[in-house]
Parts: structure tokens; sequence; C-alpha cells
């Protein structure tokens, strides 16, 4: 049964669980050559195939759409969605991280719709393993104090930046 979930287009390539063998390389830290020969590869379309072996069809799709305001990204912008979560949140982020402007203004519009988010950015990279391991302890800590009532264990500042080169 094995072969079925490796077999090319099969379920197991477009289910969560494909996807998080494509990522569990970055997350275990194993990858690092890897990865870099992709993001050094042009073109970007082929750098799927650098990764994982073969082409990842969520991977292009989602590179076949450049413009910000193509009807492809409109589902799957929730910026409108982010004043109206009242609830708690903790967002995560590095200074070289593909998402951080997004970040900063998921937190920027939840402290403005009087929300108090939680934030910590560091030195890295999306999902890098220095990342992943900081965001689990963070994480951690947060679900006690969110989930257990474990308040007085969250630092007291809601927001962490972690300043380089001083």
């Amino acid at each position: 049964w094995l072969q079925g979930l490796k077999l090319k287009g099969g379920w197991f390539k477009s289910s969560f669980w494909g996807k998080l063998a494509l990522i569990w390389p970055m997350l275990s830290g194993k990858a690092e050559t890897q990865l870099e020969a992709a993001f050094k590869h042009l073109p970007l379309m082929e750098a799927d195939v650098v990764v994982s072996g073969s082409e990842e069809p969520f991977y292009r799709e989602m590179l076949a759409h450049t413009r910000p305001d193509d009807e492809y990204w409109g589902p799957r912008d929730h910026r409108k969605n982010i004043p109206k979560a009242n609830m708690p949140v903790h967002m995560t982020g590095g200074w070289y991280d593909l998402a951080l402007r997004e970040t900063l203004e998921a937190y920027t519009l939840s402290k403005t719709a009087g929300h108090q988010p939680f934030m910590t950015i560091g030195p890295w990279i999306h999902a890098s393993p220095k990342a992943v391991t900081v965001f689990m302890r963070e994480g951690l800590t947060w679900f006690d104090a969110h989930l257990k009532d474990k308040s007085q264990e969250l630092r007291d500042k809601p927001v962490r930046i972690m300043v380089m080169g001083v």
C-alpha cells in the first residue's frame, strides 16, 4: 500500500500529509543543501522538482498567479476577517520570512481593532529549524496560558522583536 501513496498524482501528493512530507525536511533541519539548491534554481516554476523530485501542482498553481489582485487570491485573502477575530492570537515571523509583511499587517489590523495580539519576530526564514524551535516553545507557553489558565507564564510585553546586528 505504500507504493500507492508514492504514486505521482495520487491522493497522498495532494493531501495534507503529502504537503507535510514536502516541508518536513525543512522542519527537521535535514534539507539545508536541498533547499539552498531550490532557492538558487531558476526558473522558480521548477524548484519544486529540486526539493521533492516531482512537480507539485499546488506550488505551480500558486506561482501561475503573479498579480496580488488576481481573482485566484480573493478566497485566500483573510485580511477582512482579522478585525472580527476577537480571540487570543500569537503571530510569529522572521526578518527573512516570505510572509513578514503579511504578519505585520495582520498584527496591525488586530491591534487597530482593539484586540491584544502577541507577536514574535526573529532572525530567520519561514519554517527554519531555529524558528520552529522558538515557535514551538512560545506556542506551548501560549497554549498553556489560554487553555490551561496559566497566564502568569506569558511574557510581560506582547511583542518580542529580536534585533539583529546589535
